[in-house]
């Protein structure tokens, strides 16, 4: 996974024929295919069957979840996620407070659970 695409995997349903023989399966996605986060719905069916007999399944990709910061001492922070379900936190002091170094304008939580300050 990377902050570009996550790769889609998931095992096949099996169908069977006449003869209890099971039988290639055709797809909408194919495995290995590399898809954003978020759901994502597979139709599947027994190769050269009529398509009635397609099942659906929705894979959902999750972005891996970051542990909250603790605040700064007299401070808080302020965390959320944004459309692309990347989490980030702001920091600030309390009043009367105020940081020795400035912090970054927002932590953002890297697609390896890392959090990392942007400008």
């Amino acid at each position: 996974q990377s902050a570009s695409g996550h790769v889609l995997d998931w095992t096949d349903p099996v169908y069977v024929d006449d003869n209890n023989q099971t039988v290639p399966v055709e797809c909408t996605a194919n495995k290995g295919q590399v898809v954003s986060l978020g759901s994502h719905n597979v139709y599947c069916w027994a190769q050269n069957f009529q398509r009635n007999n397609r099942c659906k399944f929705t894979i959902t990709i999750l972005p891996p979840a970051c542990e909250a910061p603790d605040p700064p001492t007299n401070g808080v922070a302020v965390c959320g996620a944004v459309e692309n379900f990347q989490q980030y936190c702001t920091v600030r002091c309390n009043d009367r407070y105020d940081f020795a170094r400035s912090p970054a304008d927002a932590y953002i939580c890297d697609y390896s659970g890392n959090w990392h300050g942007s400008p």
